[in-house]
């Protein structure tokens, strides 16, 4: 269902790769803060 949704709209490019890095940079930021916090 979700993929057909994806399908059915299809996303620039751009916002694609804007959302991809904003979403790794948050979780090597968590990773870091945890990590630095000795979880």
């Amino acid at each position: 269902m979700i993929y057909s949704l994806f399908q059915w709209w299809q996303p620039p490019y751009w916002l694609w790769r804007t959302l991809w890095r904003v979403q790794i940079c948050r979780d090597a930021m968590l990773a870091g803060m945890a990590w630095r916090m000795g979880g």
